[in-house]
């Protein structure tokens, strides 16, 4: 026979009383038919179940015997009790921020075996225990520690999880035991104590009103959460009791936050309210648009207003031991240092041997120097000791146990630029405290390298640099004018390190300085790894002395703690390392802007093609401008993805040919993209203040010569009677024509505006770091007209390309029955002999020579023996060939191209090229001698070309070998892919990004 309690719980029951009344009623044949249950029979109960039903609720009770139900009731069950006499207790508060009371076990077991279970669903350890003087001296307890609380806040992701819906369902059934015994219970329902509204006052500032049911004993604070992330705290203070008593509250409170940009960089953001502690309240929901994060302009601007920036920052790093940290400190700096830099070592005379060897391989280096202490003097004396070393110049002190990351200093640099009276600057870290990107250090995405962390962070910051009443030594970054003015550190109050730091930012704050953190800079740390078990009697004695010195540092410190925009920094930075986390494929590489002004012709198929090439290897951006309109894209594969578009008040003018409004923008886009390196394909149409912008945030500058635009705006080197001049102005009256500014007023080119021009250009190459040409000729045009460029850092790459479609070279001389058929392709000007092919025409009075032109040949008049196909893409180049069915090729520019590709587009098509000997094309035919070359300075050039085309008709000898050399040319174009031009530039890219420490 058994008891079953609401269909769940079975209990035997032994019939063991006489009910005389029963059997005289004649409803069984014995006395003994009656049974009873006390209170001893809750030891077969577990201390869950006994919670939920002996709360005073109404309950299914029914007599099952042999399997079937005899008699069913609905009752109330109420225990009062404990069931052990030697555990005593009392829930004496149940709330939406958790539950407190106080339990005591004669064995002793209640601070380790005590919980609190909820609904039977939910149960939890009590751990908090604290001193109830009122408990213990009414009972005559022993023992100090009997009084519990378990706070909602603290519960675990997954408990919270389950206990959310239970208390939005209504009443619970609480339930308090000890080693499995129940002690009370209890139904309480909070789901309804708080009321919370929000909405959007305007872009970016939200208000709200907090209501409760009660008046709180404590400080109310309402969290901001957003994909699960905190965001902030804020603490309530504008307590409005008239507006909560007309609500039917007893107490209220209305809030406002502002948030400087979004927390997640994304264009719309959903912000999660809740009443902090709490469990079970309606949570509402923000949904709004804000700035993808603060604009960085205002102090890029301050940072172009005191240039030049700091020249070599130099680097303390005091060192005691712990040789393998210091190690790996000393080759990170020596990678990713980009920034002019110096390096101050001071050997705190350390006893490891292994700290010598290390110094040895430095201290001949020209900027290393090391201070080496006869005897220990303590980490803050052996920094005073580096920062002495150089009296001019910031500073950064960078503990031994540190390793930096790419663009670290540039990005503290900007940092300590970016207001009025920045005195110091601390980086971020996986390992410093309130400083680490994840609370408490740690959590960062695993089997990602470091570099690409960081520039997760660095792209991800938002420019919120968070005001902080003091930095922190493993990474801190001193304007000198704060150091003159706030002193050394204290090395007699803080010999040994921790609090160092924090003296020096509390005198600095009294001089006006600030300090930031900057959110875009990652440096990892050990920590403590030269102080080992010394750490903590060292916070002690430093807190202390912090504390008397000043009243203040405490309250600061807490301001810090709980305002917004650390929390704000940890958000954004949160997002986008757990988006790494997921996709470890998607790490972050060097990111590069190649810069374009046109978006046709060879020299933007080229930098497609490099830019597909560089795919996985590093990441491309590609910053194009008409003048007007600047657009910044990211290239993935096929793919373009517009970043940002923006579209100048004043277009650029060709004159000056600088734009400040220009220079502000690019400014941002360097450094809100994190850009590593710029690669300038051609610069028309921008600003020549971008590579001094670049400049002044330290981002190398790699300039490509794909014509003469730096020399001359005629491009083309071309005077007014197409003269080539190389560069030196021809002595004839006329002026020359200005290439790509057409329709904008000039000043007069010729020897006048050209030198200003010239002279502009060279203050622009001289804030660049590489050149890059394609072929010698053009090389040797760019130094005569630029002397100043060191030749070393003037680079011939050829051009790759990835030839499909290699047709065999024509073996046999063309049929003299038919015309000759020369195809030239490409978008024929002037410059590209134009007027050449109709004066060949006028002397060909017999139709011997049938021209095909295929691209953009409008300069070329329409006449019989000149046929246009118009325009071709690289694709169909081929087939189209084929179809026109050509016996020859022919490049006729009279100016020095820079490469020429429709001279391998022919070549790939097996054909021999009829060319003027002048630039890339003549000493391309003079390698391969695939085809035959005119001489550029021959009087009537129209007249020898038709000689020469004559002779290629009807002279087999002209023919002799041509279709080996043409295959040989065609095998020079299978030997330089793009793969392999690529790599040459992937090699440069290398060489410019090397640190200041290696180059």
């Amino acid at each position: 026979m058994y008891l079953v309690i609401d269909r769940a719980v079975r209990l035997p029951v032994t019939i063991d009383i006489v009910r005389e009344d029963v059997v005289a009623a004649g409803a069984a044949p014995e006395p003994l038919t009656g049974f009873h249950l006390t209170s001893s029979f809750l030891s077969q109960l577990s201390a869950d179940d006994g919670g939920a039903f002996f709360d005073g609720g109404s309950h299914h009770l029914a007599l099952e015997v042999s399997g079937s139900e005899v008699f069913a009731m609905e009752t109330g069950l109420t225990l009062l009790v404990p069931t052990d006499p030697g555990i005593s207790g009392s829930i004496d508060c149940a709330d939406a921020f958790g539950v407190e009371g106080w339990v005591f076990d004669e064995a002793g077991r209640h601070e380790t075996q005590t919980r609190i279970s909820f609904d039977r669903q939910v149960s939890v350890p009590v751990t908090a225990f604290h001193p109830r003087p009122d408990v213990q001296e009414a009972r005559g307890l022993p023992g100090d520690k009997v009084g519990f609380s378990v706070s909602f806040d603290s519960l675990s992701q997954d408990d919270r999880a389950r206990l959310e819906p239970l208390v939005q369902g209504g009443d619970l059934a609480i339930a308090l035991s000890v080693a499995g015994k129940p002690v009370q219970f209890q139904r309480a329902g909070f789901a309804g104590y708080s009321t919370l509204q929000v909405s959007e006052a305007a872009s970016g500032i939200i208000e709200g009103w907090l209501a409760v049911e009660n008046m709180p004993d404590r400080e109310l604070f309402v969290d901001i959460l957003t994909n699960g992330h905190l965001l902030g705290s804020i603490a309530m203070t504008r307590v409005d009791l008239a507006r909560a008593q007309a609500e039917g509250r007893a107490w209220g409170c209305a809030f406002s936050l502002r948030l400087a940009c979004s927390p997640t960089g994304q264009a719309r953001d959903t912000l999660r309210f809740r009443l902090h502690g709490t469990i079970g309240q309606k949570e509402p929901e923000l949904t709004l648009a804000l700035p993808p994060r603060r604009d960085p302009a205002p102090g890029l601007m301050l940072a172009g207003a005191r240039l030049p920036l700091p020249g070599r920052v130099t680097i303390v790093i005091p060192v005691h031991n712990a040789a393998r940290q210091f190690e790996a400190c000393l080759e990170s700096i020596f990678r990713h240092t980009t920034h002019p830099a110096r390096l101050v070592i001071v050997d705190d005379a350390s006893t490891d041997p292994a700290i010598g060897e290390i110094l040895a391989r430095y201290q001949s280096h020209p900027l290393v120097e090391i201070v080496r202490h006869a005897e220990n003097r303590g980490y803050t004396a052996a920094i005073n000791s580096g920062i002495a070393v150089h009296q001019r110049g910031d500073i950064v002190l960078l503990n031994s146990d540190t390793r930096v990351t790419p663009r670290w200093l540039e990005n503290m640099v900007l940092a300590s630029r970016s207001g009025p009276r920045i005195g110091t600057v601390t980086a971020l870290s996986d390992n410093a405290g309130v400083f680490s990107v994840k609370p408490g250090g740690g959590g960062l995405p695993a089997g990602i390298d470091e570099a690409a962390l960081a520039r997760a962070v660095t792209r991800s910051g938002g420019f919120v640099y968070p005001e902080t009443p003091t930095g922190n030594g493993f990474c801190l970054y001193l304007a000198r004018e704060c150091l003159d003015e706030t002193g050394p550190f204290d090395a007699g109050s803080f010999p040994r390190g921790y609090g160092e730091e924090n003296d020096f930012c509390m005198r600095a704050i009294a001089h006006g300085w600030r300090h930031i953190i900057d959110d875009r800079t990652l440096v990892f740390h050990d920590h403590a790894a030269s102080f080992g078990d010394e750490k903590q009697p060292l916070l002690d004695r430093a807190r202390t002395i912090l504390d008397q010195r000043y009243p203040d540092y405490a309250a600061r410190v807490a301001a810090f703690v709980k305002g917004q925009e650390m929390h704000l920094v940890r958000a954004r930075l949160g997002a986008a390392l757990e988006a790494l986390g997921r996709r470890p494929d998607k790490a972050p590489l060097v990111r590069v802007m190649y810069v374009i002004s046109v978006s046709e012709g060879g020299t933007a198929l080229t930098n497609q093609d490099l830019m597909a090439q560089m795919q996985g290897r590093i990441e491309t951006l590609l910053a194009e401008c008409d003048g007007r309109l600047m657009t910044l894209s990211r290239i993935a594969g096929d793919e373009r993805d517009v970043l940002e578009t923006y579209h100048l008040s004043t277009p650029v003018d060709p004159a000056s040919h600088r734009s400040a409004e220009y220079d502000r923008v690019m400014a941002g886009w360097l450094a809100i993209y994190g850009v590593e390196l710029i690669h300038v394909r051609h610069i028309a149409f921008h600003s020549l203040g971008l590579t001094d912008i670049a400049k002044s945030l330290s981002v190398p500058v790699i300039f490509s010569f794909h014509d003469f635009y730096a020399v001359c705006p005629t491009v083309k080197l071309l005077d007014e009677t197409l003269t080539y001049c190389g560069g030196t102005c021809t002595t004839t009256a006329g002026e020359c024509a200005v290439d790509l500014w057409t329709g904008h007023p000039l000043p007069p080119l010729k020897d006048r505006w050209v030198h200003d021009w010239r002279r502009n250009f060279a203050r622009v190459l001289r804030s660049c770091d590489r050149f890059v040409t394609t072929s010698q000729t053009a090389r040797d045009v760019i130094a005569r007209n630029f002397p100043a460029l060191p030749a070393e850092h003037l680079r011939v790459i050829r051009h790759g390309r990835d030839i499909a479609d290699m047709a065999p070279p024509r073996k046999t001389p063309p049929d003299t029955d038919r015309s000759l058929r020369v195809l030239v392709p490409g978008h024929l000007s002037p410059a590209k002999g134009s007027h050449l092919i109709s004066e060949i025409k006028a002397l060909d009075r017999e139709g011997r020579i049938e021209f095909h032109l295929m691209g953009n040949a409008a300069a070329v008049p329409e006449m019989d023996g000149i046929v246009h196909h118009g325009p071709y893409d690289r694709a169909g180049f081929a087939d189209q060939v084929r179809a026109i069915d050509p016996d020859i090729g022919a490049v006729l520019s009279i100016w020095p191209e820079t490469y020429s590709h429709t001279l391998t587009e022919l070549w790939a098509a097996g054909l021999p090229v009829l060319a003027i000997d002048i630039g890339a094309v003549g000493e391309r035919l003079s390698e391969t001698g695939a085809g035959w070359p005119v001489p550029a300075e021959a009087e009537a050039l129209a007249s020898v070309l038709f000689d020469q085309l004559m002779a290629i008709a009807s002279e087999p000898g002209c023919w002799n070998g041509m279709a080996d050399r043409v295959a040989a040319a065609q095998a020079g174009l299978m030997a330089r892919p793009v793969a392999d031009m690529a790599a040459d530039y992937r090699a440069l890219y290398e060489d410019v990004l090397q640190g200041v420490f290696t180059r």
